[in-house]
C-alpha cells in the first residue's frame, strides 16, 4: 500500500468512526422519521435545482470554451461536467478530482492540450472566487445574526476583515491587469519556506491565466461570472427545498448563506463524500442556528450525499459508455492527466508550459518560461 492508499483509507476509516459516534447518538429511526412527511413537491424542486446548478456551470464552461474559439456541444459538455463531479465527490481531494477527468475527456473532441487546460482552470477560477465572496458573506452574516462567544466574534471579525480585503483587491488588481499572488509571495517571501516554494509557480500562472482570460475577453469573463452567480441562485434553492423535505420551511437567506458555508467547510476535508465530517458540521450548524434537531441535520447531510452519488452513478454509466474504465479514472484523477508537454502562450510574451509527469505518476503541473 503507498502512503497516497493509506491516507485515503485512513481518512476513509477516520470518518466512518465519526459517523458511526454520531450514529450512536443520534437514533437512525428518528433520522428516518424527518422524512416522513416530507412532500413529493419539495423533492422535486430538490432534484430540479441540483440540476439547474449543474446546467448553469455547464453554461460558464461552454461560454470560456466559446472565447477560444470551440463548438463543443452543450450536451457533451454537461455530462463531462458531471464526470469531473462524480468522480470528485468520491475522491478525497476537495472535490477538484475531477478537473483532470475533464481535461481528458475533452481530448475526444480533438481539443489540443492548452485548450482544455485554458478552458477548465479558467472554469475552475472562476467557481473558487465565486465560492470564496460566498463565504466571507456567510461569515458576515455569522458575525451579524448569531450570538457567538467574544473571543469567537473577534477571530470571525479579524477573518472577515482579512477576506474581504483580499478579494478587493484581487479583483482590484486583476481588473488593472497586475498581479495578486505573485507579489504576495515576493512580498512576504514564501519561496524560501521549502513547502511553499513547490506551489509558487502554480499559483503564480494560475493568476496569469486568469489575468490573460480578462484582458483578452472581457464580455466573455463577464458573461461567465454572472453565471457564476446565477449557479449560486440554484444552490440557495437547493438547499432551501432540502430543508423543507426534513422539516425545516422556516429558513431565511441569512441562514442559507450559513449553512453553505459549512457545506463548503466540510468538503474541504479530505474524506470522500465528506463520510462524519457532513454530520458534524450540520449538526454544529443546526444547533447555533437554534433549529435543535439533530436527526434533521444527520438526515440533510445523507440527502446530499445521495445527491453526490446520483451524480456519481450517472459517471460511471457515462464513461464506460464512453470506452473508459472507472477504476482507472478514479487512480488518474488522483495523480492527474498524462499528458504530452505542451505550451500556454500569454499575451504578455510568456508562456506557462505543462509538463508530463514523470514515471511515479507526479501531478501534472505548470513551469513558466
Amino acid at each position: 500500500m503507498n502512503k497516497k492508499t493509506g491516507f485515503i483509507f485512513v481518512m476513509i476509516v477516520l470518518g466512518i468512526v465519526g459517523l458511526v459516534g454520531i450514529l450512536s447518538k443520534v437514533s437512525p429511526w428518528a433520522i428516518i422519521k424527518t422524512f416522513q412527511h416530507a412532500k413529493p413537491a419539495y423533492v422535486i424542486l430538490f432534484l430540479l435545482n441540483s440540476v439547474m446548478v449543474m446546467v448553469v456551470f455547464t453554461l460558464r464552461w461552454l461560454v470560456i470554451m466559446r472565447s477560444q474559439g470551440h463548438n463543443v456541444p452543450f450536451k457533451n459538455l454537461f455530462i463531462y461536467r458531471i464526470c469531473g463531479y462524480g468522480i470528485g465527490a468520491i475522491t478525497p481531494t476537495a472535490k477538484t478530482g475531477g478537473e483532470p477527468v475533464r481535461i481528458m475527456l475533452l481530448k475526444r473532441h480533438g481539443i489540443n492540450m492548452k485548450d482544455r487546460v485554458f478552458s477548465v482552470l479558467t472554469d475552475k477560477i472562476l467557481e473558487t472566487s465565486a465560492n470564496f465572496i460566498f463565504f466571507v458573506i456567510g461569515l458576515f452574516l455569522v458575525i451579524m445574526k448569531f450570538a457567538v462567544p467574544k473571543k469567537t466574534e473577534f477571530i470571525l471579525i479579524v477573518l472577515l476583515v482579512v477576506f474581504a480585503a483580499l478579494i478587493g483587491i484581487y479583483y482590484t488588481r486583476m481588473l488593472k491587469g497586475k498581479h495578486f499572488f505573485a507579489d504576495t509571495f515576493k512580498l512576504l517571501k514564501l519561496a524560501k519556506v521549502k513547502r511553499m516554494a513547490k506551489y509558487e509557480n502554480r499559483i503564480i500562472e494560475m493568476e496569469k491565466i486568469m489575468i490573460n482570460y480578462f484582458e483578452e475577453h472581457k464580455l466573455n469573463f463577464s458573461l461567465a461570472f454572472l453565471l457564476s452567480m446565477l449557479g449560486w441562485v440554484f444552490t440557495f434553492g437547493e438547499l432551501k427545498y432540502a430543508l423543507s423535505i426534513v422539516g425545516i420551511t422556516q429558513v431565511s437567506i441569512a441562514q442559507i448563506f450559513i449553512i453553505l458555508s459549512f457545506l463548503g467547510i466540510a468538503f474541504l476535508i479530505p474524506i470522500p463524500l465528506a463520510i462524519g465530517s457532513l454530520e458534524a458540521l450540520q449538526i454544529s450548524t443546526f444547533k447555533m442556528m437554534n433549529f435543535q434537531s439533530a436527526p434533521a441535520a444527520v438526515a440533510m447531510a445523507f440527502m446530499i450525499r445521495v445527491r453526490d452519488l446520483l451524480w456519481t452513478i450517472i459517471t460511471i454509466i457515462a464513461l464506460s459508455y464512453f470506452g473508459f474504465n472507472f477504476k482507472g479514472i478514479v487512480k488518474k484523477s488522483l495523480s492527474r492527466v498524462d499528458e504530452d508537454v505542451t505550451r500556454i502562450q500569454l499575451k504578455d510574451g510568456s508562456s506557462i508550459k505543462i509538463k508530463r509527469p514523470g514515471k511515479k505518476g507526479h501531478a501534472w503541473f505548470f513551469r513558466l518560461r
